[in-house]
């Protein structure tokens, strides 16, 4: 039985779990290993994996005589904040009860699959959750399709994500529609903006050319959004549609197996959840409640003395209300606990008040909760605005202008912070808002009302994670670097932390010109204004360059001569990375030219020793190589070393700010000598398979450059010292390689060159060398460094510098 839960609980969640269940076994990820306990066997997963690996395809299935359909094959706990948890008991009836029809209407549609293939799911959900698991384990092969998974909620990596890999259609939350929209709406033009505010009854063709350029930012493999878990705003589904994307959206629950309904792909209702799935029965029973029966409702929760949650005539109460068209489409009105009753016992639905509130553009979400008062329950609006200084009362008046006398708002409050507290599916946490408004209504307020000030704690928090050290100081005043223990690779690891908390964009160059935890609020603070803003138009290298300049007027004189460079067009200048490197048809030529001219080429010149080659013959996976840096050759040199299937399969660290200027020439040199430049670009990134890792910044597009490489197949060599050794001797290690080491979770080698800094003295140059006597020059190959995640990446970094500078032909 397989109890999947959240790597994010908690560990005195899963001790609770454990009570509950007495596991006999615990699988865990790189990113829980602190968790053990003494009743647990806790293995690795991916160790579990290799072992899974080495026993038969072909297994003995006869046990399976002894598994009925109402075995429970499946545990989800779907709460457990307080209190003992409880676990909904899911058995394979339950799954194959919503399998089988899904599977039976995909088969109508599969003749016109070899036109797409293969269909690609993105699937951001976790896999602790139902929905998560129907998207990213049991749909995908019924359309012979493939499945990604994406452990992050940043609109950028999402959009990037869905262009690289070819995405096909996305699994997700409602949330992350809108905030996809939002960064749409955000970065494009007033005319791109007055095209999406137009008629919706384009023509599938017209809306393709209208929104061409929305469509080349998603990729034009990319057509549809499955969206469940909550509810989706109404103005949302309509933006999506008007771009002419696709929008399937489900209704369902833990225990019932994932899904009650759902909207069929190409013949949609707008607004509506779908229709009740083949094989079920819905009703809707006193005061709208969904009511379902059907092999799909789970038995019972787990260790509850064997009661069924069904009445006696099998009829599951969701707890949800719903209305249904005479065409039998399924509308979400609403949780049962949450309809507000006046006193004069009309019925308020928060989800009514909620859509009317979300037409506003001044408000970006809102939550409806009812507030016991003196004069009974009344409504009260909680509201997140874009613009912190919108007038509110009159956005609410004109909302009331739209609603029934006894819907109207009357007390609203305005929520401090940049987002709702969010579940890990991202549903409101309407409790911590209930206990929010209460405070502020008792005029004690739980959180501060500056939205300024609330930056500071968490990004505090951030730096404190990722450095361990406490900070020396904790005002605005405070030095990033000296103060708070900031390397510009720790700024990397903390860019994502703060683009994860608030939801954001950061540009690199621009937290790298942060000197002062203030100054690194006030980028987080526009970032989030921004986001905010639905009036600001495409961003711009002036616009751009005009808010470094604002933020830098209170770094000094010293600061502002630092960051002059952003002032320039020098610094836009984008690094090049050439993903067309990775496949074909540079992988060809990159293999008939590296075989046939270079490496005998490479074996004249310099016949080189070779030594611990046998430690790289039991891997089967790509490869992190780090190797002391002597020469420019030194990637020529080391890849003549490597056994043959990795020769070719290898994309090489170069300096980012060497390669950016063979591919973008300062503006007024000679055309033949731009061509010259992109000329050496255009050939040191197809025969060699180099990637820019620049100096300054920019670390962390370089280590997603590594990832989606090493992803491909290829191994990445590196030279974690950063610059050529001046005397022979090891340069101290850069702090990247820990870094990017914990990031590609891949096997770190060792590579030793010995004796070219002799030679190299000899003939004083850096560029070339005559022929060599053979073995004059040795490459030595250490053992595998297995990366352990418990490292921090300064420790990790100082740790493979030591075990390099002992690396030698008697340590192997």
């Amino acid at each position: 039985i397989v109890v999947p839960l959240d790597a994010q609980s908690t560990s005195e969640f899963l001790s609770r779990v454990q009570h509950e269940i007495q596991a006999k076994c615990l699988l865990v990820g790189e990113s829980r290993r602190d968790f053990v306990e003494n009743s647990f066997l806790v293995e690795s997963l991916q160790r579990f994996c290799r072992i899974v690996a080495k026993h038969p395809p072909n297994p003995d299935w006869s046990y399976t005589n002894k598994i009925g359909s109402d075995h429970v094959v499946e545990i989800m706990f779907t709460s457990g904040t307080t209190g003992i948890p409880k676990g909904v008991c899911l058995t394979h009836q339950n799954f194959l009860a919503n399998l089988i029809p899904l599977e039976t209407e995909i088969q109508k549609y599969l003749k016109w699959e070899p036109i797409v293939h293969p269909i690609r799911f993105l699937n951001v959900l976790p896999l602790s959750h139902v929905f998560g698991q129907l998207m990213g384990i049991f749909v995908p092969p019924m359309l012979k399709g493939q499945v990604l998974f994406l452990n992050s909620l940043n609109p950028s990596d999402i959009i990037g994500c869905i262009r690289r890999d070819r995405i096909s259609v996305i699994a997700t939350v409602p949330r992350i529609l809108d905030i996809l929209r939002d960064k749409i709406e955000r970065d494009q033009t007033l005319m791109m903006k007055d095209s999406l505010q137009g008629n919706a009854e384009l023509y599938w063709l017209r809306r393709w050319w209208t929104f061409r350029r929305i469509r080349r930012q998603f990729g034009w493999k990319f057509w549809a959004f499955v969206s469940g878990g909550a509810t989706l705003r109404g103005d949302t589904e309509d933006f999506w549609q008007k771009l002419g994307y696709v929008v399937v959206q489900g209704y369902g629950m833990t225990e019932t197996a994932s899904i009650i309904s759902v909207s069929h792909p190409f013949r949609r209702r707008q607004g509506s959840i779908g229709k009740t799935m083949p094989g079920q029965e819905l009703k809707l029973g006193e005061g709208g409640e969904i009511l379902v029966r059907g092999h799909n409702v789970s038995p019972g929760y787990w260790k509850d003395d064997g009661l069924p949650l069904t009445d006696q005539e099998g009829w599951l109460s969701t707890g949800d209300l719903g209305a249904r068209d005479a065409q039998g489409n399924l509308f979400f009105r609403g949780r049962r606990n949450e309809v507000i009753v006046t006193e004069s016992g009309m019925n308020i639905y928060p989800g009514d008040i909620e859509t009317a509130l979300n037409r506003r553009p001044e408000i970006l979400d809102s939550v409806v909760i009812g507030l016991n008062s003196q004069r009974g329950p009344e409504v009260v609006a909680v509201l997140l605005m874009r613009k912190r200084d919108a007038d509110v009362s009159r956005t609410v008046q004109q909302t009331n202008d739209s609603l029934s006398p006894h819907q109207q708002i009357r007390r609203w409050v305005v929520w401090p912070g940049r987002d709702f507290p969010r579940t890990r599916t991202q549903k409101v946490r309407k409790q911590d808002v209930m206990v929010f408004v209460r405070k502020k209504m008792e005029g004690q307020p739980k959180y501060a009302d500056n939205k300024k000030e609330g930056y500071l704690g968490e990004i505090l928090y951030e730096i404190n994670r990722i450095t361990q050290v406490p900070p020396e100081r904790r005002d605005r005043a405070a030095n990033l670097t000296s103060d708070l223990k900031l390397d510009s690779l720790a700024r990397v690891e903390l860019i994502g932390a703060l683009e994860r908390r608030f939801q954001l964009d950061l540009d690199e160059s621009r937290v790298t010109a942060a000197l002062t935890l203030g100054d690194l609020e006030k980028l987080v603070f526009i970032a989030s204004s921004e986001r905010m803003s639905e009036s600001r138009p495409a961003v711009v290298e002036t616009q751009i360059t005009g808010e470094i300049v604002e933020v830098l007027k209170d770094m000094g004189e010293e600061g502002v001569k630092r960051e002059s460079h952003l002032t320039s067009g020098q610094s836009f200048r984008p690094y090049p990375y050439p993903g067309w490197t990775l496949g074909f048809p540079a992988t060809w030529i990159r293999w008939l030219v590296y075989h046939f001219f270079l490496w005998p080429l490479t074996r004249v010149l310099c016949w080189t020793r070779v030594h611990g080659q046998e430690n790289l013959r039991g891997l089967n996976q790509p490869v992190l190589f780090i190797a002391n840096h002597i020469t420019f050759l030194d990637p020529a040199v080391i890849l003549s070393c490597l056994p043959f299937h990795y020769r070719s399969q290898v994309a090489t660290a170069m300096i980012g700010e060497t390669l950016r200027d063979f591919r973008y020439q300062r503006p007024g040199g000679h055309w033949l000598s731009r061509f010259g430049g992109y000329l050496k670009y255009v050939l040191v990134t197809c025969l060699f398979n180099v990637f820019p890792l620049p100096r300054e910044s920019g670390f962390r597009r370089s280590f997603d450059y590594a990832g989606e490489a090493m992803d491909r197949g290829y191994s990445v060599l590196v030279f974690p010292e950063g610059k050529l050794t001046q005397n022979g001797k090891l340069n101290p290690f850069q702090s990247g390689v820990g870094l990017l080491a914990i990031g590609l979770h891949a096997p770190v080698v060792p590579v030793k060159i010995e004796g070219l800094y002799e030679l190299k003295r000899q003939r004083s140059t850096q560029v070339s060398w005559p022929l060599v006597w053979p073995g004059k020059i040795s490459v030595t190959f250490g053992k595998p460094i297995v990366v352990d995640s418990a490292f921090s990446p300064e420790g990790l970094t100082r740790n493979l510098e030591e075990r390099f500078a002992q690396l030698s032909i008697k340590s192997l």
